[in-house]
């Protein structure tokens, strides 16, 4: 089984999508983790998105990415600017991959405008990663 780490500033929001989307659907190929350099706390609205589509949230929490050293991942893939390029060494030799994602957490506008900036981050990320599993055939 491959190993999959999604890196994001906070760990609150796109990696959290990413990692339950992938232990969701392809969890038989893939073990999918996320960290942050500064983890703060799993976003509220990632949590409702997420649970939109009967994805099981309640083993998500923010993690620093110190809690993987010395671990292997095959897919280390960052997805916020401050970490392009930055992916630590010691997760590995794995392929780097740095997703452009706009944090949706950053959005400003009324509760329905962040839930669908919330939805549309969660399904370019779904795609994305659909887009990675067909690559890796």
């Amino acid at each position: 089984m491959k190993r999959i780490i999604f890196l994001c500033h906070q760990n609150s929001c796109r990696s959290q999508i990413s990692e339950a989307i992938v232990n969701h659907y392809y969890n038989e190929r893939l073990a999918a983790k996320s960290a942050g350099i500064n983890p703060s706390e799993v976003n509220p609205y990632a949590i409702k998105v997420l649970k939109e589509w009967k994805i099981d949230t309640k083993n998500l929490y923010s993690k620093h990415m110190e809690e993987f050293k010395g671990q292997y991942f095959d897919y280390i893939i960052t997805l916020c600017d401050e970490l392009k390029g930055q992916c630590p060494v010691y997760l590995g030799n794995g392929k780097k991959i740095h997703w452009d994602i706009k944090d949706p957490a950053d959005f400003k506008g009324t509760e329905e405008e962040k839930i669908e900036i919330f939805r549309k981050t969660r399904d370019k990320l779904k795609k994305r990663i659909d887009k990675l599993i067909i690559e890796m055939n």
